[in-house]
């Protein structure tokens, strides 16, 4: 639901000049696989091993379950805002409107 949804609202966010990138501790097998369920346009990356969730403090371990969580970070590479855990109803729209009223 989350991806579908960010899939949805990918042409506001370019808009704004946001890039949308997805993240899972799944494989890069399994992210191609749901990538093209979906016909998503914004790219999926694999992190199994966790070192991308560990990196953004989403995760404390590298066994540990991976919460549905958003990152955004700025051109600079500077961490802005985390949403975890994120919900996925809804989700896409609130970061959107968020980014919006940032500026």
């Amino acid at each position: 639901m989350e991806a579908l949804e960010f899939e949805g609202w990918l042409d506001s966010y370019e808009e704004l000049g946001v890039r949308i990138v997805g993240c899972s501790v799944d494989t890069l097998e399994a992210q191609q696989a749901f990538a093209e369920k979906l016909q998503l346009r914004f790219p999926l990356l694999a992190d199994p091993d966790r070192s991308v969730c560990l990196a953004y403090g989403v995760v404390e371990t590298r066994d540990a379950v991976a919460p549905r969580s958003t990152v955004l970070v700025g051109q600079d590479g500077v961490v802005r805002r985390v949403y975890a855990p994120a919900p996925a109803k809804g989700h896409a729209e609130r970061v959107l409107l968020d980014l919006k009223a940032e500026g």
